[in-house]
Protein backbone atom coordinates (compact mmCIF):
# COMPACT_ATOMS: atom_id res chain seq x y z
CA UNK A 1 0.00 0.00 0.00
CA UNK A 2 1.40 3.42 -0.95
CA UNK A 3 1.96 5.99 1.81
CA UNK A 4 2.97 9.63 1.95
CA UNK A 5 5.97 10.47 4.13
CA UNK A 6 4.82 12.44 7.15
CA UNK A 7 4.53 16.00 5.92
CA UNK A 8 6.39 15.38 2.63
CA UNK A 9 4.91 14.97 -0.79
CA UNK A 10 6.52 13.79 -4.00
CA UNK A 11 7.21 17.41 -5.00
CA UNK A 12 9.12 17.95 -1.73
CA UNK A 13 11.59 15.22 -2.76
CA UNK A 14 11.53 15.10 -6.56
CA UNK A 15 12.34 18.41 -8.29
CA UNK A 16 12.44 17.02 -11.83
CA UNK A 17 11.79 13.39 -12.79
CA UNK A 18 13.63 12.80 -16.06
CA UNK A 19 13.39 9.01 -16.03
CA UNK A 20 11.75 6.46 -13.76
CA UNK A 21 10.83 2.79 -13.87
CA UNK A 22 8.18 0.65 -12.26
CA UNK A 23 9.70 -2.29 -10.41
CA UNK A 24 9.06 -4.54 -7.45
CA UNK A 25 10.33 -2.91 -4.22
CA UNK A 26 11.07 -5.21 -1.29
CA UNK A 27 10.07 -3.65 2.03
CA UNK A 28 11.66 -5.31 5.09
CA UNK A 29 9.21 -6.71 7.66
CA UNK A 30 7.82 -4.21 10.17
CA UNK A 31 9.20 -1.31 8.11
CA UNK A 32 7.83 1.47 5.98
CA UNK A 33 9.78 3.09 3.17
CA UNK A 34 9.34 6.84 2.83
CA UNK A 35 9.12 8.87 -0.34
CA UNK A 36 12.76 9.58 -1.19
CA UNK A 37 14.25 6.34 0.17
CA UNK A 38 17.46 5.39 -1.65
CA UNK A 39 17.26 2.01 -3.37
CA UNK A 40 19.48 -0.36 -5.33
CA UNK A 41 18.78 -2.68 -8.25
CA UNK A 42 21.10 -5.26 -9.72
CA UNK A 43 18.78 -6.47 -12.48
CA UNK A 44 18.10 -3.34 -14.54
CA UNK A 45 15.18 -2.11 -12.45
CA UNK A 46 12.94 -5.18 -12.21
CA UNK A 47 13.48 -5.48 -8.44
CA UNK A 48 14.67 -2.90 -5.88
CA UNK A 49 15.80 -3.09 -2.25
CA UNK A 50 17.11 -0.88 0.52
CA UNK A 51 20.46 -1.12 2.28
CA UNK A 52 20.14 -3.87 4.89
CA UNK A 53 23.42 -3.34 6.73
CA UNK A 54 23.27 -1.46 10.02
CA UNK A 55 25.11 1.85 10.34
CA UNK A 56 28.46 1.67 12.12
CA UNK A 57 28.14 3.48 15.46
CA UNK A 58 31.15 4.80 17.37
CA UNK A 59 31.50 2.83 20.60
CA UNK A 60 29.68 -0.31 19.40
CA UNK A 61 31.60 -3.59 19.61
CA UNK A 62 31.59 -5.97 16.65
CA UNK A 63 32.41 -9.67 16.34
CA UNK A 64 34.26 -11.31 13.47
CA UNK A 65 31.91 -11.48 10.49
CA UNK A 66 29.66 -8.58 11.53
CA UNK A 67 28.75 -6.41 8.53
CA UNK A 68 28.11 -2.65 8.79
CA UNK A 69 27.67 0.41 6.59
CA UNK A 70 30.00 3.40 7.01
CA UNK A 71 30.66 6.41 4.75
CA UNK A 72 29.23 4.86 1.59
CA UNK A 73 30.88 1.44 2.00
CA UNK A 74 29.92 -1.97 3.35
CA UNK A 75 32.47 -3.33 5.84
CA UNK A 76 33.03 -6.78 7.37
CA UNK A 77 34.68 -7.09 10.78
CA UNK A 78 37.83 -9.23 10.78
CA UNK A 79 38.22 -9.29 14.56
CA UNK A 80 36.23 -10.00 17.70
CA UNK A 81 35.65 -7.14 20.16
CA UNK A 82 36.20 -4.73 17.25
CA UNK A 83 35.56 -1.07 18.17
CA UNK A 84 37.82 0.44 15.48
CA UNK A 85 36.27 2.76 12.88
CA UNK A 86 35.95 1.03 9.49
CA UNK A 87 38.48 2.27 6.99
CA UNK A 88 41.14 3.14 9.56
CA UNK A 89 42.71 -0.31 10.07
CA UNK A 90 42.84 -2.97 7.34
CA UNK A 91 43.53 -5.68 9.92
CA UNK A 92 40.17 -4.96 11.61
CA UNK A 93 37.82 -4.35 8.67
CA UNK A 94 37.47 -5.65 5.10
CA UNK A 95 35.97 -3.17 2.61
CA UNK A 96 33.26 -5.11 0.77
CA UNK A 97 32.74 -2.22 -1.64
CA UNK A 98 30.71 0.88 -2.22
CA UNK A 99 26.97 0.66 -1.59
CA UNK A 100 25.62 1.46 -5.04
CA UNK A 101 22.34 3.32 -4.60
CA UNK A 102 20.91 3.87 -8.08
CA UNK A 103 17.29 4.82 -7.50
CA UNK A 104 14.98 6.98 -5.39
CA UNK A 105 11.56 5.74 -4.28
CA UNK A 106 8.87 8.05 -5.67
CA UNK A 107 6.13 6.89 -3.30
CA UNK A 108 6.02 5.59 0.26
CA UNK A 109 5.35 1.90 0.88
CA UNK A 110 4.38 -0.13 3.93
CA UNK A 111 4.67 -3.52 2.18
CA UNK A 112 6.55 -5.01 -0.76
CA UNK A 113 4.87 -4.00 -4.03
CA UNK A 114 5.36 -2.63 -7.51
CA UNK A 115 6.31 1.04 -7.26
CA UNK A 116 7.76 3.92 -9.24
CA UNK A 117 11.51 4.54 -8.78
CA UNK A 118 13.37 7.60 -10.10
CA UNK A 119 16.52 6.63 -11.99
CA UNK A 120 17.40 10.03 -13.45
CA UNK A 121 16.45 13.52 -12.34
CA UNK A 122 16.81 16.20 -9.68
CA UNK A 123 16.06 15.54 -6.00
CA UNK A 124 16.26 17.45 -2.71
CA UNK A 125 19.14 15.83 -0.80
CA UNK A 126 17.88 16.89 2.62
CA UNK A 127 14.61 15.00 2.02
CA UNK A 128 16.19 11.67 1.00
CA UNK A 129 16.12 8.70 3.38
CA UNK A 130 19.48 6.96 3.64
CA UNK A 131 21.49 9.77 2.04
CA UNK A 132 24.86 11.06 3.22
CA UNK A 133 27.51 13.13 1.44
CA UNK A 134 29.62 10.01 0.77
CA UNK A 135 26.94 8.99 -1.77
CA UNK A 136 26.82 12.32 -3.67
CA UNK A 137 29.37 11.46 -6.39
CA UNK A 138 27.97 7.98 -6.98
CA UNK A 139 24.39 9.26 -7.33
CA UNK A 140 25.61 12.01 -9.70
CA UNK A 141 27.23 9.31 -11.86
CA UNK A 142 23.80 7.63 -12.01
CA UNK A 143 22.23 10.92 -13.25
CA UNK A 144 20.53 11.63 -9.92
CA UNK A 145 21.36 15.26 -9.28
CA UNK A 146 21.10 16.60 -5.73
CA UNK A 147 19.77 20.04 -4.91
Amino acid sequence: MALEKMGLTQSDVIVNKQQSVNGFVTVPLDTTLDIGTLLITNDGGLTWSTRQEADWVDGDTHATGDVVYHLGHIWESLADSNTTEPGTDDTKWKDKGFWGANGVLVEGLDESADANVLTSGYVVASNLTGYEDALRHQLFNRNIILK
